[in-house]
């Protein structure tokens, strides 16, 4: 990719930016968006993904698209680790550049990349403490170079930082909740005998104390 004169410090303060921010930020989408916005300028590239992992389930999930414009047109908003660049890269848990997606057979959603004049991959595994998060995609019009690689492997581990922090505040939150519902459990069978009060009660706080679908765990 075609960097300006003074790219080099640009990527640098770009670095340190999101260094600042992911240890500060409980917010795992603002942070996400944050880092493919700081991608895209850093690359000047058209479009970043953020695929979130499964591990267990070998599977990824779309979490992000940046713009959200390149939407339409994507064939898949979940895959195996068998499907795609991105399953590809979860699946050896390596780098992969592809110079020309028209020659390489991994692309999927192959009409998606052509009409719009991409032609290229940079795709990094997000990796904390041995356990893979995600996968960053970073779309291209022009090959990357091994300067980039080096970049994409540096941003991919503030994005796995994002997702480790946004993974350890959900489970603290989680584990808040459920102390508090059980002590109102225990509040409200020290105050009532009326067996249908205590059950609806107790459902309610376990339905509480779960998780809320938009926080993300790891």
């Amino acid at each position: 990719m075609t960097t300006r004169p003074d790219g080099r410090g640009e990527r640098l303060e770009t670095v340190s930016r999101l260094s600042r921010l992911v240890r500060s930020s409980l917010d795992v989408d603002r942070a996400l968006n944050a880092v493919a916005e700081a991608i895209r300028e850093s690359f000047d590239a058209p479009g970043v993904l953020f695929w979130t992992a499964d591990d267990a389930a070998r599977r990824l999930d779309l979490r992000l698209v940046m713009p959200s414009e390149l939407t339409p047109g994507l064939d898949k908003t979940s895959m195996s680790y068998d499907e795609g660049v991105a399953g590809w890269a979860a699946r050896h848990r390596r780098v992969l550049n592809v110079a020309d997606v028209a020659t390489d057979n991994r692309p999927l959603s192959r009409e998606w990349w052509t009409t719009r004049g991409f032609t290229s991959a940079l795709v990094v595994p997000i990796v904390s403490e041995g356990s893979l998060l995600g996968v960053l995609s970073i779309i291209g019009r022009s090959a990357f170079g091994e300067e980039d690689v080096a970049l994409a492997e540096g941003l991919a581990t503030h994005a796995a930082g994002v997702l480790h922090t946004a993974a350890v505040f959900t489970r603290s939150e989680a584990r808040r909740q459920a102390a508090e519902a059980l002590a109102e459990v225990g509040r409200l069978l020290s105050q009532t005998l009326d067996p249908e009060t205590v059950s609806r009660r107790v459902a309610e706080s376990v339905r509480h104390s779960k998780p809320s679908p938009s926080k993300m765990s790891a």
